[in-house]
């Protein structure tokens, strides 16, 4: 079976078989930027009609903590390239 171009492939070393991962998302695509940070904040009860303030700050403090990482990361990726390209 063909294999859209871009697709994640393995080599299952157990069975031979090729196997391709389907994309996750309606329109063929892998997850977003956005549907990935959501994934890794963890799931809200949105039928939840109130918090505690202990929840809200233990949210607060886990998307502070997210955001910071990924500022570090992106601020460490623009280093690196401007490295490379001096080079």
């Amino acid at each position: 079976q063909a294999v859209p171009a871009g697709s994640h492939v393995r080599l299952n070393l157990q069975t031979g078989e090729r196997e391709a991962k389907l994309a996750d998302s309606e329109n063929g695509r892998g997850d977003t930027r956005e549907e990935r940070r959501r994934k890794r904040l963890g799931k809200v009860d949105l039928d939840s009609n109130s918090f505690t303030s202990q929840e809200l700050k233990k949210a607060l403090a886990k998307m502070k903590e997210s955001e910071k990482a990924e500022r570090k990361v992106s601020k460490e990726s623009a280093l690196f390239l401007m490295q490379c390209s001096m080079q």
